[in-house]
């Protein structure tokens, strides 16, 4: 029957099969069949639910075709005990192995939130936290599972499944070793592990390997969540600089450089996560600091006291020597003060940085009006004007040739403050502004 069609009906054991379809086949006395929802090359899995519980469950089920081939009926098996063996919130849970008239099934948890490697499709990278998350969580897991004697052998995006919520479930124990259940696959059926993601070690001969070549697998898969790219060439300049630590220690080609086991790389990722938690939480607090710190500088500078601005901001430039809105208040005071030489120069700097703000952009309109800054000087205005435009007047006798007057409150109408420029009434052809006669016109 073709995928994406409603079944006739639930089949359970004992019900004439008229049809090799494995969704119409039975799967013990008490699951209902409902639909497929996944397919490989060894076998299918299907949704269904279990009559006696009321619950849905996922059915693994080996494709009849290969029912009858050793090596995977072993793997199979293994899968199916190791499973039953483990109890953790990240490990996919076992209910029941059994047989039918089709063959030897699994019925297992039903995570249907999909696969790791589905959701990097969509998305093609994570973020950092929200990778480390997911490892931290799949650490713990491989955590349970080692200490039980249990190593998975085959960690790959492919491999774990999400919850609808994000939580993440390892499944396919088909090539795991478990110690305590004896030698378990053979050395040719364990190397079938994803070449990509496997330790070194494995290719040589993977029955004799342990926990830390799970701890290069989940490196793998942790630098394909965060480079957004296949492992099979890692770069190291596709992670942050900080990340790269972890990393380079989960996937050291000799095993006794990688971490410990389990415990220890988790304890490491833990850490990681909470450095970077603290240094947000700072970052943020430092940044809301900075903002209320220059918002009352700006709002000294809207009421004229120069004075304590310069305070202020001085303040914000001692604890954010990089913050735009520091130099920017800074800009505005050393051009209110007529430190037009001075403000110039941090314009230049702030200019060729690419940072602007209002208050750099107000300067950069004035620069690009009257062309040399220099040639502005200051004419204070009253209280009752800093809510208004700028204004350019006549020089007065004393003022230097050609010398233009600008006033610099700032205010929140009109084209804004004084750095915003002239108003057109006052703005001579060509761009510059010169003294001018009684009258109204140039001399």
């Amino acid at each position: 029957m073709p995928l994406g069609r409603s079944l006739p009906g639930p089949a359970s054991i004992g019900d004439a099969v008229s049809t090799p379809d494995a969704t119409s086949g039975s799967a013990g006395d008490h699951y209902e069949l409902l639909e497929e929802i996944g397919r490989g090359g060894m076998g299918v899995v299907l949704k269904a639910r279990d009559v006696r519980l009321h619950r849905l469950v996922a059915i693994k089920r080996i494709s009849p075709s290969l029912a009858g081939a050793r090596r995977i009926l072993e793997r199979f098996f293994v899968e199916a005990r190791t499973i039953a063996r483990l109890s953790h919130f990240n490990i996919v849970h076992v209910y029941e192995v059994g047989q039918d008239a089709e063959g030897a099934f699994l019925a297992m948890e039903l995570v249907t939130g999909g696969s790791l490697r589905a959701h990097l499709r969509e998305q093609q990278r994570l973020p950092v936290d929200r990778a480390l998350e997911l490892v931290a969580q799949l650490l713990d897991a491989l955590v349970e599972a080692h200490a039980t004697g249990v190593f998975h052998r085959d960690i790959k995006p492919d491999n774990i499944l999400l919850t609808d919520r994000g939580v993440p479930k390892l499944v396919d124990f088909g090539l795991a070793k478990d110690v305590e259940a004896g030698p378990g696959l053979s050395r040719e059926a364990a190397q079938l592990g994803t070449p990509v993601y496997s330790a070194p070690e494995q290719f040589i001969d993977a029955s004799q390997v342990d926990g830390r070549a799970d701890l290069y697998a989940l490196g793998m898969t942790l630098y394909e969540m965060v480079a957004g790219r296949s492992p099979r060439h890692v770069r190291l300049d596709a992670l942050p600089p900080t990340l790269r630590p972890i990393l380079l220690k989960l996937v050291a080609e000799n095993p006794n450089d990688r971490y410990a086991d389990a415990s220890e790389a988790l304890a490491a990722v833990r850490e990681f996560r909470e450095a970077a938690a603290r240094a947000d939480l700072a970052s943020e607090h430092r940044g809301d600091t900075i903002a209320r710190l220059a918002e009352h500088g700006y709002r000294l500078l809207r009421e004229r006291n120069l004075v304590e601005a310069a305070g202020v901001f001085d303040r914000l430039l001692q604890s954010a020597p990089s913050s735009v809105e520091a130099k920017a208040g800074n800009l505005a005071i050393l051009f209110a003060r007529g430190e037009l030489d001075r403000a110039h120069a941090l314009y230049t700097e702030l200019a060729a940085a690419g940072r602007e703000n209002r208050y750099v952009a107000r300067y950069r309109r004035l620069v690009e009006e009257f062309e040399s800054p220099v040639r502005l000087a200051i004419e204070p205005a009253p209280l009752a004007n800093a809510a208004g435009a700028c204004r350019v007047s006549a020089a007065r006798p004393e003022d230097r040739p050609g010398q233009v007057r600008v006033d610099l409150a700032p205010g929140h109408g009109g084209n804004g403050c004084g750095l915003a420029g002239a108003p057109p009434s006052a703005r001579p052809a060509g761009g510059r502004q010169g003294p001018e006669a009684p009258g109204g016109r140039p001399r």
